[in-house]
């Protein structure tokens, strides 16, 4: 979802819809709940980043299901993370970045109200990588799930 980041309105983001109004979001020891129920894991294996994203080399690469709709999300089993029980009030959404250890999200600043919202987010148009040129080419175009 692209919404306004509501400690600063004017700047844009891009996260996950994981909550939704009525919703009870549990973190914990790496593994997300959404109302006492665990999402699916497929492990992937090991994920080598490039660029930027080397850092991240390592980590655990996993497909996670949420009712229904599979993605990729990266684990640092070593990595300190944010865990919480969040429950979404009305009007409100709770949204988690897909690199769960390396992620601004609502784990720390809570929920995106709802006249933030500004839309779907369904292709990559841009994929900046400083440490190779610029540019990273290979994700552009890329169909979001």
């Amino acid at each position: 979802m692209v919404f306004r980041y509501p400690k600063e309105p004017s700047i844009d983001y891009i996260k996950r819809v994981i909550g939704l109004p009525g919703d009870k979001i549990t973190y914990q020891d790496k593994r997300l709940y959404v109302n006492d129920k665990p999402a699916d894991y497929v492990s992937l294996g090991f994920y080598t980043g490039v660029g930027q994203g080397r850092d991240m080399t390592g980590a655990e690469h996993l497909e996670e299901d949420l009712t229904g709709i599979k993605h990729s999300i990266l684990i640092r089993p070593d990595a300190l993370s944010a865990e919480g029980v969040y429950v979404v009030p009305e009007g409100q959404y709770f949204v988690m970045g897909d690199n769960r250890d390396n992620s601004n999200d609502g784990r720390y600043w809570g929920m995106v109200p709802e006249q933030n919202l500004v839309g779907k987010a369904f292709f990559i148009w841009m994929n900046w990588d400083l440490d190779n040129h610029g540019i990273s080419f290979n994700r552009i175009g890329t169909v979001l799930k």
